[in-house]
């Protein structure tokens, strides 16, 4: 029941980011496709820097804390860190979700899947085999069964996560995101030329 209830909520997670954002999950699939090697590098990349860059964090939040002003500052500095991987995760899993989806949909009934029903079979497939898996779990001579099931569906996922994520990073760096973004920053940050200096 707990893992019909998780299927449940990521399909409606996975359809919802679908429609939210099409183009940008779009783009990291297509990243994913022709980048498949430097999205999984780069997805690892972001695995392994959690643990430094938390400290890194921590030791900014506590500069920051010094002063009074610098406590809203550090706020928004540690949500903001909390908010990157809870959306690189989730929306790569989505990423990931979909490129299965779009390999069970070419096998088993031939053409090409829309982004959202390439998702929603990749959720089903993996998270139906889990629920599979459990059910072999009661069984007493098949019990190796479920727990096979159930290792390679939780590798799966992660496996899939580490694509995805890294398509998406890919996929926004490619579409120059964070440059646009900084660049714009920069822009209003500017102050306008004076009328002696013109």
């Amino acid at each position: 029941a707990t893992h019909l209830f998780w299927m449940l909520i990521l399909l409606g997670l996975s359809y919802l980011i679908v429609k939210l954002a099409p183009g940008r999950t779009g783009a990291a699939l297509k990243t994913l496709h022709e980048e498949a090697g430097m999205s999984f590098l780069i997805g690892l990349l972001l695995l392994g820097l959690i643990v430094p860059s938390v400290i890194v964090l921590a030791v900014v939040i506590a500069i920051l804390c010094i002063t009074i002003i610098g406590i809203p500052l550090a706020a928004a500095v540690g949500v903001g860190y909390v908010a990157f991987f809870i959306v690189a995760y989730f929306w790569g899993v989505v990423v990931g979700y979909a490129l299965l989806g779009e390999l069970l949909v070419h096998r088993f009934r031939g053409g090409t899947a829309t982004l959202a029903l390439a998702a929603i079979w990749g959720v089903i497939a993996l998270h139906g085999m889990r629920i599979v898996g459990d059910f072999f779990h009661v069984v007493p001579v098949f019990g190796f069964v479920g727990g096979l099931l159930t290792f390679l569906s939780v590798a799966i996922s992660l496996v899939l996560a580490v694509f995805g994520a890294g398509a998406l990073v890919r996929g926004e760096y490619r579409r120059r995101t964070v440059q646009t973004w900084w660049t714009n920053v920069r822009g209003r940050g500017a102050t306008p030329p004076r009328e002696d200096d013109m």
